[in-house]
Parts: C-alpha cells; sequence; structure tokens
C-alpha cells in the first residue's frame, strides 16, 4: 500500500458561498488565508468537489481513506454555534454521512476529518470521489446569526501500488531451461553464452548458441532433436528415435549426427566451408 494526499480540481456545488477552487485545493494542516466566503449569515452553506484519480486504486479497508477540511465560523455569533457535515459523494451521488453534524465553534479556523472504507465505491479506481461539506447556520436574531466558511479541502488517499518484478541477464550470460513434459523446453543463450535445453517429453526440445556459444540438445522424444552451432561454434545432435536427426556445422565447424532410428530414419550430417561433417 502507499499513500497521497489528493487537493481538489473542481468546485462542484457552492451555494451560499463564493470563491474558487483555488481558495480551498492548500494543504488543511498549513492553509493560506483564503476561504469560500458565506454570503448571507443566517443561511446553511454548501460545498461540493471532486479530486483526480488516484496513482492506483484506494485500499479496501475501515478507516484507510480520510477526507480533510479546514473551517470556520462567520461571523463570530453570540449564540449557538453552527455545525459541519462531511459525506462522501460519488458522480453526483452520497454515499455514506463520514462525519456527523458537530459544531463549529472557531472563528479563525479548525481541522475536521472524516474517514470512509473505499469498499463503498462503485469505481473502485477513485476516479468519481467527491467530498460533500454542509455547514448548517444558527438564525434568530441578527446578533446571534452565523453560517460556516470553507478554507481548504483535501483528500489523503491510501491506495494500491503495482509491483514489478524483473530480472534481466545479457550478454555473456547463461541460459538453461529443463523440464519433463509433452510441450516445448527452449534454451537459448546469446552473446558468448551458454545454452543447454533437455527434457523428457513428446515434442521439441531446443538448445541454440550463437556467436562462438555453445549448443547441446539432448533427450529422448519422439518428434524431433536438434542441435544448432554456428560462427564457429560446435553443434552436436544425438537421441534415439523414428523420424530425423540433423546436426549442422557450418564456417569451419564441426557437426556429428547419429542416432538409431526405424522407418524412414534419416541421419544427415553437413560441414561446410572447410567444416567436417
Amino acid at each position: 500500500m502507499a499513500t497521497e494526499r489528493k487537493a481538489p480540481d473542481v468546485l462542484l456545488v457552492q451555494t451560499n458561498l463564493t470563491g474558487v477552487v483555488g481558495d480551498i485545493d492548500d494543504d488543511p494542516d498549513s492553509p493560506d488565508t483564503n476561504w469560500l466566503e458565506y454570503i448571507t449569515n443566517n443561511v446553511d452553506t454548501v460545498c461540493r468537489v471532486s479530486f483526480p484519480t488516484p496513482t492506483g486504486s484506494p485500499t479496501v479497508g475501515v478507516d484507510l481513506q480520510e477526507f480533510k477540511i479546514w473551517v470556520r465560523q462567520q461571523p463570530d455569533g453570540a449564540g449557538a454555534d453552527p455545525t459541519v457535515r462531511i459525506e462522501l459523494y460519488e458522480d453526483g451521488s452520497s454515499l455514506a454521512t463520514i462525519l456527523a453534524d458537530t459544531p463549529v465553534s472557531s472563528p479563525s479556523g479548525a481541522l475536521y476529518s472524516g474517514f470512509w472504507n473505499a469498499n463503498l465505491l462503485n469505481t473502485s479506481d477513485g476516479s468519481l470521489v467527491e467530498c460533500y461539506i454542509y455547514g448548517t447556520a444558527i438564525g434568530g436574531q441578527p446578533a446571534k446569526r452565523c453560517t460556516v466558511e470553507v478554507g481548504a479541502v483535501e483528500w489523503n488517499v491510501d491506495y494500491s501500488a503495482g509491483v514489478t518484478h524483473e530480472g534481466a541477464g545479457q550478454s555473456d550470460g547463461t541460459s538453461t531451461a529443463a523440464a519433463a513434459g509433452n510441450v516445448e523446453h527452449t534454451g537459448a543463450g546469446q552473446s558468448d553464452g551458454v545454452s543447454t535445453s533437455s527434457a523428457d517429453g513428446e515434442v521439441i526440445h531446443t538448445g541454440e548458441g550463437q556467436a562462438d556459444g555453445t549448443s547441446t540438445a539432448t533427450g529422448s522424444a519422439e518428434v524431433l532433436h536438434t542441435g544448432s552451432g554456428q560462427a564457429d561454434g560446435v553443434s552436436t545432435a544425438t537421441g534415439s528415435g523414428i523420424c530425423v536427426f540433423s546436426g549442422a556445422g557450418q564456417s569451419d565447424g564441426t557437426s556429428t549426427a547419429m542416432g538409431t532410428g526405424t522407418t524412414g530414419t534419416t541421419h544427415e550430417g553437413a560441414g561446410q566451408s572447410d567444416g567436417v561433417a
């Protein structure tokens, strides 16, 4: 798992508030001085924002996801405090209330958080997650009226990170493939490498060496055994079967082919360019 902070990217709804998304995209733990400010002090305020898609799918688990907000009451009412509520929305629909109505007593700003489980989401990659903030105003006499302003919003994402495992050997490396099966077993060594392929199977066993490498292919099978040596290499192909055994040596190489078979058995040794076959 991994974590990251997502600031809101679009201000989808603002009711009885004035401002832009840039006023609330700062970190609530170190907010700037910008606010979504109230219009009428005895009217509820509403703010709903979306976020960029997280790097990985939000991790499922109790309270692993967090909405954190920075809000204040404004103006400082002489009576009861207004309240704030946080809901998890997805693509315009409420999924859960993650912070019930809670008094907002500070006129300068205070932190509030709501935690939730990603199993609530219908879109698992988190691309449609939204945060909904509702401030309930205090009415009554003018001197006691008070509502809620929003200063910062964030989504602290816990997400599943992709894992990559790589192993690459190149240039003077060694490749070995060995198994007992009935499909194909291949070992390839390149650039002065060594390749060995051996198995008991029913189809193809191949060992290939290139560029001054050594290739050996052995096995008991019913179809084909091939050993290929190229560019001053050595190739040997041996086996007991009923089809074809070939060994090819080229360019001053040495080729040996031998075997015992029946019913249309062919044993070939080909030497070219001053080679021995």
